[in-house]
């Protein structure tokens, strides 16, 4: 490969299509998992920015949802939980199923429960449906 400290042309050309192709391949769409991971810590976070961007709704548009997350994040202040993502099922190419684990207390005593995430793609990117949670999962969700 070496000769006389050059490289030769073809490990170049090999490198950049390796590059492109991952490119390609993993840069340019997210799997449900990582869309409600994202979710997921913007609740965590209370950044309403955010959870806008990663939430959908039928009745409110992206402004509205903004607006309606900021006040409910304003709202839950105090409220912390802890979450791990278990698993995503596709329904079909259009929505999906993510089910975790949230731990709503830090008490040593408390137990995790069961819950899921309707997503559903929306102009090619996954987003958590509002009408789909849970207010035993975040009891201040917009409504």
């Amino acid at each position: 490969m070496l000769r006389q400290g050059k490289v030769h042309w073809m490990v170049i050309a090999g490198i950049l299509a390796a590059v492109v192709i991952g490119v390609l391949v993993f840069g340019g769409s997210e799997d449900p998992t990582m869309k409600a991971q994202k979710f997921m810590t913007a609740l965590a976070d209370g950044d309403a920015k955010k959870l806008a961007e990663y939430s959908t709704s039928g009745t409110y548009d992206h402004d509205q949802l903004e607006k309606l997350w900021a006040k409910s994040v304003s709202d839950a202040e105090y409220y912390r939980f802890r979450f791990k993502i278990m698993g995503a099922q596709l329904s079909n190419s259009n929505q999906a199923q993510v089910r975790m684990l949230v731990k709503r207390s830090d008490d040593p005593g408390a137990v995790e429960d069961n819950f899921q995430l309707d997503l559903k793609k929306v102009d090619g990117a996954w987003k958590v449906r509002l009408e789909g949670l849970s207010r035993e999962l975040y009891p201040f969700l917009p409504r």
